[in-house]
């Protein structure tokens, strides 16, 4: 219904404004995020554009807002190291994606939010690592549980 995805949005759009004028949900409890081994590499989401269905499913799921702003705005190409930034790079370094320790942030639909930690990944080379944590969106069916 038209209603109900409007009323999702004012309600993330809310809880963004709260969140970045100080008001935290840091009360609520800390959701450990899974270890996952990428199975399938051609599964991932070049530049995935999150519905407002998906935005409320991850907020749901992670009730961090500023967390689920920089999902939204960062899973994508622009934002990942240069040696994943475009299809070509991803195919031809299909192996060196295989070698990274990704955590699952959330589930949307058939749909996974993984985050690669910089500390975790010290290993890789330089080309597909990041100062910052990132994050893409895979199918789920591409992951295994570690």
């Amino acid at each position: 219904m038209p209603g109900n995805k409007i009323v999702g949005d004012v309600f993330l759009c809310c809880l963004i404004i709260l969140s970045s004028c100080g008001y935290q949900l840091n009360e609520l409890p800390k959701k450990r995020f899974e270890r996952i081994r990428i199975v399938d590499a051609s599964e991932i989401y070049g530049n995935y554009i999150f519905s407002s269905s998906d935005s409320m499913q991850l907020l749901e799921q992670l009730r961090k807002p500023s967390l689920v702003h920089k999902i939204i705005g960062e899973a994508r190409e622009a934002y990942w190291p240069s040696g994943m930034q475009n299809l070509d790079h991803r195919i031809r370094n299909r192996t060196e994606l295989y070698s990274y320790k990704v955590y699952r942030v959330a589930n949307i639909g058939t749909r996974s939010i993984l985050m690669v930690p910089p500390d975790k990944n010290k290993h890789m080379s330089a080309a597909f690592q990041k100062k910052d944590p990132f994050y893409f969106v895979i199918n789920i069916s591409a992951t295994r549980i570690e």
